[in-house]
C-alpha cells in the first residue's frame, strides 16, 4: 500500500526543485519582441527572444501557426539585411534544414534584435549564467557585446 500523496505550499521542496522553479519563472522573461512591419499580410512573423532561446512564430491564414524555438546553443549565425526603411534577419540554426528568414522588420528592430541575438551567443558561448542580471542590465550589456566593432 503506497502513502497517500501530502499537498505541499513549497516549503519541503529541496534545492534543486528551487532552482528549476526559478530557472523556469525567469527563462519566459522576454527580453525582446517585434513583429513584421505589415500586419495584413498573408504571413506575418513574431520574433521573441527570452533568457533560453529565440522563438520565431509565423502566422499563417485563418489563425494557423508555425512556432520555431532555436536554444542560444544551437544559433550558428544571425544575418541581416537592412534597406533604407526595413530590414530581415535570416537564423541559421543546428539541426535545421533551411534558414528562418524574419522579414520585413523595421530597420532599428533589425538591428536590436541581431545586437541582442549576437550578445547572447557570445554571453552563453563563454558560459555565463544570465539568470541572476536584471533584465534591462542584461538588455543593456548584451548589446554592448553584440554591437562589436563596425
Amino acid at each position: 500500500m503506497t502513502p497517500p500523496l501530502r499537498a505541499t505550499n513549497g516549503a519541503g521542496r529541496n534545492d534543486s526543485s528551487k532552482k528549476l522553479g526559478y530557472l523556469a519563472g525567469r527563462s519566459e522573461e522576454i527580453i525582446f519582441c517585434t513583429t513584421t512591419v505589415f500586419r495584413f499580410r498573408p504571413e506575418r512573423y513574431e520574433l521573441l527572444i527570452d533568457r533560453a532561446k529565440i522563438t520565431v512564430i509565423k502566422r499563417l491564414f485563418l489563425l494557423a501557426d508555425n512556432i520555431t524555438s532555436i536554444r542560444w546553443g544551437d544559433v550558428l549565425s544571425v544575418d541581416l539585411s537592412v534597406g533604407p526603411f526595413f530590414g530581415s534577419l535570416t537564423l541559421k540554426a543546428r539541426y535545421m534544414n533551411q534558414p528562418i528568414v524574419v522579414a520585413p522588420l523595421r530597420r532599428d528592430k533589425a538591428f536590436k534584435a541581431k545586437r541582442l541575438i549576437e550578445g547572447l551567443i557570445v554571453a552563453c558561448s563563454k558560459g555565463i549564467a544570465l539568470d541572476e542580471i536584471p533584465t534591462e542590465e542584461l538588455v543593456e550589456e548584451i548589446i554592448r557585446i553584440g554591437t562589436g566593432v563596425r
